[in-house]
């Protein structure tokens, strides 16, 4: 089974609106595409592709204000460093992970494509 895929886009812009929608409660474009991670979970196996977006004009995220009963980004941080992603990048983290590769801050190699026995993970 794959998680996230009951959704039909046919863009991948389609989905990127559809997060900054429900999980920052804001409107974005997408600007480029990052990667894409497959990784073997507990109970799932996952496909998960980064989208670039871009916030419209006038928006702000705000993740206390998002109305989502999926994934709640509670550690929201605006920061100009990415090397604030290395942590959950190399725990395992998908959308970490090709963030920080898409910057060269990590090699695929480096990837961890199975968390399956871990306790952090469904």
């Amino acid at each position: 089974m794959i998680q996230r895929m009951e959704r039909n886009y046919t863009t991948h812009s389609g989905g990127g609106a559809r997060v900054c929608r429900e999980k920052l409660n804001c409107k974005a474009t997408a600007t480029r595409y990052l990667g894409l991670m497959f990784q073997k979970r507990n109970n799932y196996d996952i496909f998960l592709m980064d989208i670039e977006m871009v916030l419209d004009e006038g928006e702000t995220a705000d993740v206390a204000r998002a109305n989502t009963t999926h994934t709640a980004y509670v550690d929201q941080k605006w920061t100009t460093d990415p090397m604030v992603m290395e942590p959950s990048a190399r725990n395992g983290s998908c959308c970490a992970s090709i963030f920080m590769t898409d910057r060269g801050l990590m090699d695929k190699d480096e990837w961890i494509d199975s968390l399956e026995g871990s306790d952090i993970v469904g």
